[in-house]
């Protein structure tokens, strides 16, 4: 793989919106005509494509900026269009709605990686040539405030400042749709942060040994939903990792001695004084629902079952 060294004009396919624009280049560098553009993130200006970046378009002209500053001129551009490519993985007709990559500014593949999405395949040509359907990521997917993902497009670091709806995110063979690393509130069909099935909650199996005699040296307990504690005396006790409103955590005694377990520094249970403490029976546990900022409210679980 290497970046183009001289012009390479493409052969474009009438009909579709091109949406052509000018984008401001990096300091001192060339863009051939032909040239595949990507956003460089550390100076938010725009480049010959490196792998990774976000996806402008397609340079429409040469334009040498050797010696100069950033943004001391712009990049003529498609945005969207038709583009006849050679694709990496592409050989016949069995290609066509596969998504494109480019891992720099004149190499495309059908392999994800760490390369750039630029498009989907929706005509094959003859042995790995075909037809692209391009689109920038500066290009809105439709009208008004909402974004809409096709096939295998992704969300990655994204901030979503707008609704992203319509029939749903769904996730094929056995993967589940992930928002692990997410923030915010998702809505499902039956109802706000509902789950469709069985809802998957962390666990935390191995027991955090109660320690310490107040809120400042008690053990920290995990980020969890179903905690696991053991203690040897009544007087020690475990500490919640801050809480934000609509946490819910049980916390499990596995032992047979009763423990103390206190809120996050400066928090509140069930309306007592900031970081004072209740109890966790033996062998028994806490139901706790944060209902706003290291507030909570805990309830009694009852004995382990006995046997039939």
């Amino acid at each position: 793989m290497s970046t183009l060294a001289a012009d390479k004009p493409r052969v474009f396919e009438i009909g579709h919106d091109e949406y052509p624009n000018g984008l401001p280049i990096i300091a001192d560098d060339i863009v051939y005509e032909g040239a595949v553009v990507g956003e460089s993130a550390s100076t938010g200006t725009y480049r010959p494509l490196v792998a990774g970046d976000n996806f402008a378009g397609f340079s429409t002209a040469n334009v040498d900026n050797t010696g100069g500053a950033a943004s001391a001129l712009n990049i003529p551009l498609k945005m969207a269009g038709g583009v006849v490519l050679s694709v990496t993985g592409v050989s016949s007709t069995a290609q066509v709605g596969d998504d494109v990559f480019a891992s720099d500014d004149d190499t495309f593949t059908l392999t994800k990686g760490s390369n750039s999405w630029i498009g989907r395949v929706i005509r094959w040509i003859s042995g790995s040539t075909c037809l692209v359907a391009f689109k920038s990521v500066l290009v809105p997917s439709n009208s008004g405030n909402f974004a809409t993902l096709l096939g295998t497009e992704e969300l990655t670091n994204k901030t979503l400042t707008a609704q992203v709806v319509k029939t749903g995110l769904t996730a094929s063979g056995s993967a589940s749709n992930d928002f692990s690393g997410s923030t915010g509130t998702f809505k499902t069909s039956t109802g706000l942060n509902t789950f469709g099935g069985k809802a998957a909650f962390k666990v935390i199996a191995t027991p955090v040994a109660a320690a310490g005699s107040s809120a400042s040296d008690a053990a920290a307990l995990g980020s969890g939903n179903i905690l696991t504690i053991s203690s040897d005396s009544a007087a020690k006790g475990v500490k919640l990792v801050a809480g934000v409103a609509g946490d819910i955590v049980e916390v499990i005694n596995t032992s047979s001695t009763a423990a103390i377990i206190y809120p996050a520094t400066g928090g509140t249970i069930n309306g007592l004084s900031a970081n004072a403490g209740v109890l966790i029976p033996a062998s028994k546990g806490l139901l706790l629902f944060c209902i706003a900022t290291d507030t909570w409210a805990a309830f009694d679980m009852p004995a382990k079952a006995t046997a039939a």
